[in-house]
């Protein structure tokens, strides 16, 4: 009879055991599956930023060249400019004796207009 109820008593504990180990099993199981999930959500977060990132630096590449064009047509302009200024003053300066002269003769028509 002592043989019997030890035996129930193992058999007992290897159930209770069994279960046990069932149980933890599950539970690891469940968080490891979270834990997949949570992963499985910061990657597609990730890509999205990823995704959203790209555009961000292909818009800013954009500005950019477009940007460089513009200053690419401004220095041609100042360069343009420049010429056009040096032959303006080149103009003024080869009208100065020109100008001079003029005044004087107006200056000497008007004596002679005033006698």
């Amino acid at each position: 009879f002592g043989a019997r109820v030890d035996e129930e008593s193992d058999d007992e504990r290897t159930k209770l055991g069994q279960e046990l180990a069932r149980s933890s099993l599950l539970r690891a199981l469940q968080a490891e599956r979270e834990s997949v999930h949570d992963l499985e959500a910061a990657l597609v977060n990730a890509q999205q930023n990823n995704s959203v990132i790209a555009q961000i630096v292909e818009s800013r590449d954009k500005l950019i060249a477009e940007l460089n064009e513009r200053i690419t047509v401004f220095e041609e302009d100042k360069v343009v400019l420049k010429a056009a200024l040096r032959q303006l003053q080149k103009e003024m300066q080869e009208e100065a004796p020109k100008a001079k002269k003029m005044a004087k003769e107006l200056k000497v028509s008007r004596t002679e207009i005033d006698k």
